[in-house]
């Protein structure tokens, strides 16, 4: 019984099945399964299955340090030896309060109890009461206040007798007490530096826990921020894979078949809706010329008729170089050039 398997279905039972279980049968006013890792709950579903076989008195309902939760899951392993149960209990993991850890182990408490429980009444909440009233009553301290030292009152009689000598000393004693008197002032300039000095570290505090409350408060809208453009990111990528898986027919590896299924319009468009889907940033570096002028602005200076017929034309029309030379064409340069040394001269 205790030993079944990850994939039993006890496995798959969520959080809000469990969590609902705790708080409508035990009271238990959980919002968190990582909340049963101090061990009393599972002490108490098994308090259900064996009435009077738990020792829940020893049980802190009210732990809040791991070294309590660790005492709590002792006594869950001596029921559990007690009554055969060969369950083997992580307590080192699930002591950090880990959600995955804490889950399992509650999923398997539900399991048992789901199996073994014979529908006997059980009131939770009077339980709990009754534990914890047993537990402050055994851990309660001996004495309360600061104990007398020993032989209190062999040293009481002492310092009366010097109480009523000091008052009996003459009034010679009172330059001392003067001098006492006159010193007291000094210390007060440091009490008042202390006192600031604690002024200015509890503002501090009160600053650096304002920021952390802002930081906090900005972390959360990121966080949300981000959670809805994950949202929004899935909704356009699911869009898109379906124009995608509508377009598929018009790939070049299916040409004849699309050609076939399509009109030459549709197919045309079912093209050119797939190279917009492929399309990416290195290509769009490389437009052809039509495209450039296409993608300008209105009102940019188109170039010259000239010089666009010269950048469509193909390589083997341009003049060769050593043609122009010979033929006089760059006399002009030539010219150009004796300017420029003039001009330097």
């Amino acid at each position: 019984m205790s030993n079944i398997g990850i994939m039993d279905p006890a496995f798959f039972v969520g959080k809000v099945v469990l969590l609902k279980w705790l708080n409508d049968f035990f009271d238990a006013g959980y919002n968190k399964v990582e909340q049963t890792c101090t061990g009393a709950m599972h002490c108490q579903i098994l308090d259900a299955i064996y009435p009077g076989k738990v020792p829940l008195g020893k049980v802190n309902f009210d732990a809040k340090t791991e070294y309590e939760y660790v005492a709590n899951y002792k006594v869950l392993q001596t029921v559990f030896d007690s009554q055969q149960i060969s369950k083997y209990v992580d307590v080192n993991r699930l002591t950090k309060g880990k959600f995955q850890d804490n889950l399992e182990m509650l999923q398997w408490m539900k399991h048992f109890f789901d199996t073994n429980y014979a529908g006997q009444p059980y009131d939770a909440r009077a339980r709990r009461e009754e534990a914890r009233a047993q537990y402050r009553k055994q851990h309660k301290h001996a004495g309360t206040g600061l104990r007398q030292p020993a032989g209190g009152r062999a040293a009481a009689a002492p310092a009366a007798e010097a109480a009523a000598s000091s008052a009996a000393r003459p009034a010679a004693s009172k330059p001392a007490a003067r001098v006492a008197a006159s010193k007291a002032p000094a210390s007060r300039p440091a009490a008042r530096a202390g006192a600031g000095a604690k002024t200015s570290t509890g503002s501090s505090s009160g600053a650096s826990a304002k920021e952390t409350a802002e930081l906090t408060a900005q972390l959360s809208k990121l966080s949300m921020t981000i959670e809805g453009l994950e949202v929004e990111r899935n909704f356009y990528f699911g869009k898109l894979r379906e124009i995608e898986i509508l377009c598929q027919d018009a790939d070049e590896s299916n040409a004849d078949a699309a050609a076939a299924q399509n009109p030459p319009e549709v197919l045309a468009l079912k093209k050119q809706l797939l190279a917009i889907l492929y399309a990416t940033d290195e290509n769009a570096q490389f437009q052809t010329p039509d495209d450039a002028g296409a993608a300008a602005a209105p009102g940019t200076d188109a170039a010259p008729a000239d010089e666009a017929a010269t950048a469509s034309a193909p390589v083997d029309d341009i003049p060769d170089a050593d043609a122009l030379v010979q033929e006089g064409e760059l006399e002009g340069a030539e010219g150009l050039l004796a300017t420029d040394e003039l001009q330097v001269e």
